[in-house]
């Protein structure tokens, strides 16, 4: 018998013995089945950080890795899947400017979402690709506190060529800031300026706190995924809630099949409507998607 539904079953005994009514809440992502290793070609060493494009085929890690004659350089990279499903070196996308900045990710568009950590000085730019990757104007964010990541980049329509554009910025813990923090920031079409919304205040308000470091929204908005460390606890677990009256309310934790909620899970991305999730667990980079309850 399975695991999950011998534990379901000794719960429910539990509960008619004591009189209890328990009754879990329903996953807002998943369940998930069996998560399956992700393959990197071996001159990718020590790969992180996935992120995907809307078609599966390319993306960015954070690895060491040169391009001859160029020396090994360590930070983000253009990746894309070959013929046999493993992710190698885009040579064609994996060129400056990208190697000027700490770290980045894909955005739906086919560009990239980029940032330069402390004590470098804290910044965040879109980065857009025609022949080689340019940096566009638009500054998302400046800090003097701590490191600025950003999980994922979505535009949505609000009108006749009129798009909002929105971001889950992620700042991590850094000298004396022991807690992590979850923030959505914004763009309206009428305004050239990034806001942050409350719309994530809940989340930080939480108690026990939450220990957010990872992020990332489905392509309309409504559900935000995240991993976060619970008050003492050591390891990170993920979580997914969707937006009721334009805010996110603390979420509910993701079921994994064959992977223990406290193993530790870092580094979520999502696809469009959350059916698939790449994350990191035991130092390797994993893929799954939904199956039936």
């Amino acid at each position: 018998m399975p695991s999950r539904l011998l534990l379901w079953i000794t719960l429910g005994g539990c509960d008619a013995v004591f009189g209890l009514d328990r009754e879990m809440p329903p996953p807002v992502c998943g369940p998930f089945g069996p998560p399956e290793e992700v393959r990197f070609d071996p001159a990718l060493v020590d790969v992180r950080d996935l992120s995907v494009e809307p078609d599966g085929m390319r993306g960015m890690v954070y690895a060491n890795l040169g391009n001859p004659p160029t020396a090994a350089w360590r930070g983000p990279h253009a990746v894309k899947k070959d013929g046999n499903g493993v992710w190698v070196q885009d040579t064609a996308r994996d060129r400056p400017v990208l190697n000027s900045f700490d770290g980045a990710h894909v955005t739906q568009t086919g560009g990239a979402i980029a940032w330069i950590d402390m004590p470098r000085g804290v910044m965040v730019n879109l980065l857009s690709f025609s022949t080689a990757w340019s940096q566009q104007a638009e500054l998302i964010e400046t800090q003097t506190d701590r490191d600025v990541h950003i999980g994922n980049v979505i535009d949505l329509a609000v009108g006749p060529g009129l798009q909002q554009r929105l971001a889950v910025e992620i700042r991590p813990p850094i000298g004396t800031i022991t807690t992590g923090e979850i923030r959505i920031i914004q763009r309206v079409p009428t305004s050239s300026t990034w806001m942050v919304t409350a719309q994530a205040d809940p989340l930080n308000m939480t108690t026990p706190p939450l220990d957010v470091n990872g992020g990332v929204m489905t392509a309309d908005h409504e559900i935000l995924l995240y991993t976060a460390r619970v008050g003492s606890q050591k390891m990170s677990r993920a979580f997914a809630t969707r937006r009721e009256r334009d805010m996110y309310n603390p979420g509910v934790e993701l079921i994994i099949d064959s992977v223990e909620s406290d193993s530790g899970i870092t580094e979520p991305w999502i696809n469009d409507d959350c059916t698939q999730l790449h994350f990191r667990n035991n130092d390797k980079t994993w893929v799954t998607t939904t199956e039936a309850p």
